[in-house]
Order: C-alpha cells, then structure tokens, then sequence
C-alpha cells in the first residue's frame, strides 16, 4: 500500500533534518582564488541598541543584510567596530570560512564593543596576534586615561598567507569619536605598535573619527609610511565621499573610515559600498569601506 503523500512528505522532512544533525548541514569547502589578490573590508557594524530598534534599524533587522553585503564582497581579511559579542559571533555563524580573532572592549573578554578581525581561515595562518587599549595602560582591558568618554582598543594579528608564503600584519582600530586627544595620542600608538610587530606587509582597518588631511591621519601615514589606499586607487575626496550616514545614506560627511596598506602591497582597487539590503535598509549606519590589493610578483611557496 503506498504511503500518503504528506505522511512521505514529513517522513522526508525527518531525515534531511537527522542527516544535518549528524552531518553538520556543513557548506561546501572554501578554497583558495587562483588570483593572488588580497581583498579587504573595514565594516563599523552598528553596535546593537535599543534605539535603533525602535526606529526600525535594529541589529535584528540588519544582520542578514550586514552579512550579504561581506559574502558580496568576498574579503580575505573583515577589521569590524562596534559589534557586541552577539553581533560578531552572528557573523562567525554566518560567514563560512572565517576564523575571528577580537574581544571585547570593557574586560578583555565578551563585554564591550570589539575591533574584531575576520581571517580567511584557507588561506591565513595565524602566527601572533593580541590587543590593545588606547590609553596610558594598553595592556589593562577597559582601560581609559585620554579624555575619552569610552574605552578604545585596537586589535592586531600577523597571519601567514599561504598563497604567497609571507607574512602580514593586520591591524584593526576604532578611534575616539569625542577627543582630539585620544585621537592623536591613538595614532601614535598605532604607528608605534606597526614599528614593533615586524611583518612582510601591513594593513590596517579602522574607524578612525577623524577626517584626511587630520592630524590622526598624517601621524599613520607619515610615521607608519601606510598608504590610503582610497586615494592611491584614484579616487579624491569630496562632498560625496562621507562614510557615516546614519541610516540616511548621505554621503556628503567625511571619510572617516579607512584601509591603509603599506607600500609592499600594490592598490589595485577601492571604493566604498553603499549597497542597501534587499528591504532597501542600510545595514550599518557606516558604508564598508574597501580595498583590492596585491603583493609583489615574487614570493615563497605555501605551506
């Protein structure tokens, strides 16, 4: 006697749902790009409140918009600020492939924004990494002697890229938005931070609340010898360079979030990504930033 269709139907349902559980549901296997580019993302999330709830731009309602527009992109390395321990850990779920190496903020641990570092995990090894807080006690977590009305951290790994058997250091950083002299005082410690951690290339991501041209600004540049690679990529700044919106979508504010790359790593190309998601809301009252880079011709072998 043949079995009802919608007992068939439930049966069926069963066993694709024991063979996830058994099995993971895992995606497919990452593997690496046969180009050698270096694809980067610095992404302000939003940090989770309630009210952006209330007017509708909720971390909830955001997520999976903040997640495509990544999965979009395709980064090798993600520096994010801002997100709480739920939002970075939602990413991590959401984004195969990717390793996190970040903590929050306020003790070191899961309470407080973080300036989190996603890592492609097929292509990077990592080799060191650690954290940093923005004042006159970096080791101590939570820690704030600049005028700030926040604690303010940035977070470093040197990862080995297998595809060119080299090492890079990535830095990811979230200035001060109150205190030109957290601001100043915080670039001066990234630059010095960039001196001591000895790599074949650096990067670094960032909200840095202060515009080109910025004290901040000249600081990493000159003293780091970092390049901004919106400008070396073409572009110039102006009225409709801005990269904090505030859920508006105007563009005419600074460009105050930044990838920055040393000059072992070759530009190709970077833009700023102001794709709404598909319910026509923002994902992040920041736009991604973005960046395409390369490094030189010559290289080691993976390993």
């Amino acid at each position: 006697m043949p079995m009802p269709r919608p007992v068939a139907t439930a049966l069926l349902a069963c066993l694709v749902f024991a063979s996830c559980l058994m099995t993971g549901c895992a995606s497919k296997p990452d593997k690496l790009r046969d180009d050698t580019t270096l694809r980067v993302m610095s992404f302000n999330l939003r940090r989770s409140n309630v009210k952006d709830t209330a007017f509708g731009n909720g971390w909830f309602f955001r997520r999976a918009g903040a997640a495509r527009v990544v999965e979009s992109f395709g980064p090798d390395i993600i520096g994010t600020q801002e997100g709480f321990h739920n939002q970075v850990s939602f990413l991590e779920d959401e984004l195969d492939h990717y390793m996190v190496h970040g903590v929050g903020r306020d003790n070191g641990k899961k309470e407080g924004e973080y300036t989190a570092i996603f890592y492609r995990a097929v292509r990077f090894r990592y080799v060191d990494g650690g954290h940093v807080w923005l004042s006159d006690k970096p080791d101590r977590p939570g820690s704030n002697t600049w005028w700030s009305p926040f604690s303010r951290m940035m977070s470093w790994a040197v990862l080995y890229d297998r595809k060119r058997g080299r090492t890079l250091l990535v830095v990811n950083t979230h200035f001060d938005n109150l205190s030109s002299t957290s601001r100043e005082r915080s670039a001066v410690m990234l630059a010095e931070l960039i001196e001591e951690r000895r790599a074949d290339a650096v990067v670094v991501t960032g909200d840095f609340n202060c515009a080109p041209g910025s004290r901040p600004y000249d600081t990493i540049l000159g003293a780091a010898g970092l390049a901004d690679t919106f400008l070396e990529a073409g572009h110039e700044d102006g009225d409709d360079t801005g990269t904090h919106h505030g859920f508006s979508g105007d563009t005419d504010g600074p460009r105050i979030d930044w990838v920055l790359a040393s000059p072992e790593l070759t530009v190709l190309d970077a833009g700023i990504d102001r794709t709404k998601a598909r319910d026509r809301r923002y994902p992040s009252d920041h736009f991604p930033v973005t960046a395409v880079l390369d490094w030189p011709k010559a290289g080691g072998a993976s390993k």
